[in-house]
């Protein structure tokens, strides 16, 4: 909403204005959504990427709520950009958001639970490794015949 983009704003304006040594959740969220909002602003030519925070933070309110139209006509651009057999499903995914935008981090979430994931996957390699000498010095010594009656 414009209140949102607002408050990101003045958020990053605090974290510049301090040298980038405002910490926390708050600030790195808002920062994301002031950087998603500038994607939209360039692709729109209203800022160059260079330096995108100084100019985000810079935009009047006007320019800055107008992001949602200006969101519209990148999303149409780029759909009548791509090969016309994906027009009607991309125009159908684009009908699909939700407006107003809502923001959060689950992206996150997922990659570290897909992190864990590959993680256990890796131990299970590793316990396989580490115990496949055992079973091969049972065989050599043949001790298989003890263990395995």
């Amino acid at each position: 909403t414009p209140a949102v983009l607002r408050a990101a704003r003045q958020d990053c304006r605090t974290v510049l204005e301090s040298g980038g040594r405002v910490d926390g959740q708050t600030a790195f969220v808002q920062g994301d959504i002031l950087y998603t909002a500038a994607e939209v602003m360039v692709d729109a030519g209203i800022l160059p990427w260079q330096d995108w925070a100084a100019g985000m933070t810079a935009l009047d309110d006007d320019t800055l709520t107008a992001c949602d139209a200006l969101w519209q006509q990148a999303a149409d651009r780029q759909i009548a950009a791509a090969p016309a057999a994906w027009q009607d499903t991309l125009r159908a995914l684009k009908d699909r958001v939700a407006q107003p935008f809502t923001y959060d981090w689950t992206a996150g979430h997922e990659s570290v639970l897909a992190m864990l994931g590959n993680i256990m996957f890796l131990v299970g390699l590793l316990l396989s490794a580490a115990v496949l000498p055992l079973f091969c010095g049972e065989v050599r010594t043949r001790v298989y015949t003890v263990s395995h009656c």
